[in-house]
């Protein structure tokens, strides 16, 4: 699946294998997306992906959390992208 925020950035989510990428963007990609092109491993992603909503892309473990939190703290990574504007298929 491939879509387009607001904000001009394109992603590549790849389902089966639960993978998602940055393929391109105005501007530079957030610290847990990291640079345009690297496929990141995610635990779960907004199903379905919807014109007019953001996506919420919930990542594993393993992903850097930003920010000082407190010993008992439960803290999950995510992102939230801008309103989606385009979904369509993989080339």
């Amino acid at each position: 699946m491939r879509f387009e925020t607001k904000s001009g950035s394109i992603y590549e989510v790849d389902e089966t294998n639960k993978k998602v990428r940055r393929v391109s963007g105005l501007c530079a990609g957030t610290e847990r997306l990291g640079n345009d092109g690297n496929w990141k491993t995610y635990r779960e992603i907004s199903n379905p992906i919807v014109v007019g909503q953001p996506v919420l892309i919930v990542w594993t473990n393993d992903v850097q959390l930003l920010g000082q939190y407190d010993a008992g703290d439960v803290i999950v990574p995510t992102t939230i992208t801008s309103v989606v504007v385009m979904v369509g298929e993989l080339n």
